[in-house]
């Protein structure tokens, strides 16, 4: 073990002597180091260097290499402070970095995982543990912040490397990665992977999706779910030459009576975050989750699982592609959804109230789609609204809430402006007992008949003109009600 204990006396010996023939190495004072430095240079060599929380390394324009050749390992454990040069973890070999709490490392720039061959892991985990890069980082490795730990750049790209995955973990409340210019998740080359979870959180002043890369919220495609992290930026995009599919996945646990709104604070009422670009698709597999923004991603969305809510009545929250809720998806909220949309599912219009979802193109109701549509009033009613090619199929589901029961001759328009239609609801089911229902195709007219006693002769006739109606529109203007 070499101990650096004091500044002067070992400047020339460091210069002199290189530091990667020692087991370890040890700072609990103030020191210096003259030139570059490898911690794990040679094949079957095992180095660290140690910053115990009174050590303060100084070793600007310089670079510290841990785990140069293949079959090399490099440790760095800082606990302590270092004002760093070029730092790289991970060249052909095995390097580590990793930043307690309390201490601070400040490079010039930061590479894990620069070879072919190299491996290289990065941990900032703790209050107060934090890293400060001021040129380009590059993270080819597994790198996490957790534990109130932070991570401060200027240009960062995560990015595969040749022998395993780049991805990027930042979990916790109080764990941040926040960038001054552009934040990359994948390159040109090579994919890459961010996932945020419970709290954590990514801030870039530019945040870009390239290559076949993904952004989990929560959790990624085939873990468990986890609670939701928050994106702090103003939108997400891609390169318009990047041919890649690229993925926004939201996995999380956040529920129906609690959701996470996309929002910069992960929170309602804050600014919504975009999502931009093409072949660029939004995942949804679990948890329930409130879009508010008006994106234009064009790969499509597809809900595999949890609740989506659309709330935005000025542009389209699900983007410009095709939106597909699979079996055990639901799709709800009040707002406009770009379409074509085909639901094997369930459609929920509205979130705790009742609502409105406008559909600019074609809806497409499977065999396996249940269609909730609630009625609060005569005056306050679910709706539907198609600007495109209706097809029906499935079961529809008619819920009078807070024991509201129609008088007989009420009419609601639940689906209305509807362009054109075909098909038929395979099955209507009511809430209340003693209600039951047909529909004429012709018309667009839902009848509900009222049966509260199966010994009367004369059923109760409760005529909903357009309960669940549309009409063909021809020269009507968008937001025509059906009378």
């Amino acid at each position: 073990m070499m101990h650096v204990a004091t500044p002067l006396c070992f400047a020339l010996l460091l210069a002199a002597v290189p530091l990667a023939h020692a087991a370890e190495t040890v700072v609990d004072s103030s020191a210096f180091w003259p030139g570059d430095t490898v911690f794990g240079a040679t094949t079957g060599q095992e180095d660290t260097l140690r910053i115990t929380p009174t050590g303060e390394l100084n070793s600007v324009g310089t670079t510290t290499t841990f785990g140069r050749d293949a079959g090399a390992t490099g440790h760095g454990v800082i606990a302590g402070r270092w004002l760093a040069g070029n730092l790289v973890v991970g060249t052909e070999g095995v390097g580590t970095f990793a930043i307690g709490t309390g201490s601070r490392v400040d490079a010039q720039k930061f590479e894990l995982g620069r070879g072919t061959g190299g491996n290289g892991t990065l941990e900032i985990a703790g209050a107060g543990a934090e890293l400060h890069v001021s040129g380009t980082t590059h993270l080819r490795g597994a790198a996490s912040v957790g534990s109130g730990g932070k991570a401060y750049s200027a240009g960062a790209t995560v990015e595969a490397h040749p022998t395993h995955g780049g991805r990027l973990l930042i979990d916790g409340a109080g764990s941040r990665w926040e960038d001054s210019a552009e934040f990359s998740i994948g390159s040109a080359a090579a994919a890459g992977k961010v996932t945020l979870r419970n709290g954590g959180v990514l801030k870039a002043n530019s945040l870009v999706i390239r290559h076949d890369s993904s952004l989990n919220i929560g959790a990624a495609a085939g873990d468990a779910a986890a609670a939701a992290g928050v994106v702090d930026a103003a939108n997400i995009h891609t390169l318009s030459v990047d041919a890649k599919q690229k993925t926004v996945q939201f996995n999380h646990t956040a529920t129906e009576a609690d959701p996470y709104h996309f929002t910069r604070t992960g929170a309602a009422g804050a600014a919504a975050v975009q999502i931009n670009g093409t072949r660029l698709a939004m995942l949804h597999t679990a948890g329930a989750t409130v879009f508010t923004g008006s994106s234009s991603y064009t790969a499509g969305t597809r809900v595999t699982g949890g609740t989506v809510y659309v709330e935005s009545s000025t542009g389209y929250a699900l983007g410009h592609g095709e939106v597909r809720v699979e079996s055990g998806g639901t799709l709800g909220g009040s707002g406009l959804i770009h379409g074509p949309t085909r639901i094997y599912g369930t459609l929920s219009p509205g979130r705790g109230s009742i609502g409105l979802l406008d559909f600019d193109g074609n809806l497409t109701l499977e065999s396996t789609a249940h269609t909730m549509l609630e009625v609060a009033s005569a005056s306050s009613y679910d709706q539907i609204s198609v600007n495109g090619l209706l097809t029906l199929n499935g079961t529809l589901h008619v819920t009078f809430l807070e024991g509201y029961a129609p008088e007989l001759g009420e009419r609601f328009t639940l689906l209305y402006d509807v362009r054109d239609y075909s098909g038929a609801f395979s099955n209507i089911v009511f809430s209340l007992s003693g209600y039951s229902g047909w529909i004429n195709y012709n018309t667009g007219v839902l009848t509900i008949d009222a049966v509260p006693e199966p010994s009367l002769l004369v059923p109760l006739a409760l005529a909903l003109g357009g309960a669940v109606a549309w009409r063909r529109r021809a020269t009507a203007p968008r937001g025509f009600r059906a009378a």
